[in-house]
């Protein structure tokens, strides 16, 4: 019978995780982990086994959770990637900036991360709630391959040196959350580089712009007409569900059911198939699957 160790080492080569990630999900450091897996380890090793085995344990147990269950749909190509595509090649032909606009969920960091998987040189960071702009210079640095260190003008100045003249796509996504000072940060990048940039978020962002354009013109007036890029088409609802479930319900089912909406999309099949399940109800059985659909649909109150 294998031994804990022996176990661990195996589920680490099996899964592909590092030490230092499997370590932090323990709440210990990788240091520890590490000295625990050479027996080099001088602390309280009943401690770090119990925490191994817990973990072991609970990764086993979501495994069996989830066997046979596919949790996310394959990459399509909806409308409403095209639209991002079309975006960042407005901003590639122009070397300029272009706005790209959609409601929450539809599936545009989806979008761009595809892109990014087929542009190995185009610089993507996702922005988060308060980012000030020297950390959003820092994050374009490092996603440049420099140091992210320094202060503003240090970080400029790298940048400018590094990207001028490469013309690399920068996407920066979730772009609402930039104060208005970054986003000038970032004009300015495009005006001494020439690389093109698209703004990827909601369309409170371009209302934003607009409340800032009488002291901060120069930067509305560059961003042009944004890109619309909507809500997912009847066909990429019933494309997206095929790549996860075969069953016989129409796309329009499913499409009334998510509004749209990409990341609903998901959890409504997700939780179809689990009320199915407990109530013996196979997806074959299309009729009484769309009733558990719009169930579930109705519940999860998706507008």
């Amino acid at each position: 019978m294998a031994s804990l160790k022996e176990k661990f080492e195996s589920y680490l080569k099996v899964s592909g995780f590092s030490q230092e990630g499997v370590a932090k999900a323990m709440g210990i450091s990788g240091s520890i982990l590490s000295s625990w897996r050479k027996g080099r380890y001088n602390g309280d090793n009943e401690r770090v086994e119990g925490l191994v085995s817990a973990y072991l344990a609970r990764v086993e147990h979501l495994a069996e959770r989830s066997k046979g269950v596919k949790r996310d749909f394959d990459f399509v190509e909806t409308s409403v990637y095209e639209r991002v595509v079309n975006g960042a090649e407005l901003a590639e032909v122009r070397q300029g900036i272009r706005v790209v606009m959609g409601d929450s969920g539809v599936g545009k960091t989806t979008a761009l991360e595809h892109l990014k998987g087929l542009n190995e040189s185009m610089i993507l960071f996702r922005a988060y709630p308060g980012i000030r702009k020297n950390r959003v210079l820092a994050k374009l640095c490092k996603e440049a391959g420099l140091g992210c260190r320094g202060s503003f003008d240090d970080l400029f100045e790298e940048l400018t040196e590094r990207l001028e003249g490469t013309n690399r796509l920068i996407a920066i996504d979730e772009v609402e959350h930039l104060p208005i000072e970054a986003v000038d940060a970032v004009r300015r990048l495009n005006d001494f580089t020439g690389c093109p940039v698209i703004l990827v978020g909601l369309p409170v962002f371009y209302q934003t712009l607009k409340k800032y354009q009488q002291d901060y013109a120069y930067v509305f007036n560059r961003v042009s007409i944004p890109v619309a890029v909507g809500r997912n088409s009847v066909e990429d609802a019933g494309a997206m569900v095929a790549t996860m479930l075969d069953c016989d319900v129409s796309a329009e089912v499913w499409h009334e059911a998510c509004g749209g909406i990409g990341r609903d999309l998901k959890e409504i099949v997700l939780e179809s198939l689990r009320v199915a399940k407990l109530n013996g109800i196979k997806p074959e059985e299309t009729e009484r699957f769309v009733k558990v659909v719009q169930k579930v649909k109705k519940s999860l109150n998706r507008v």
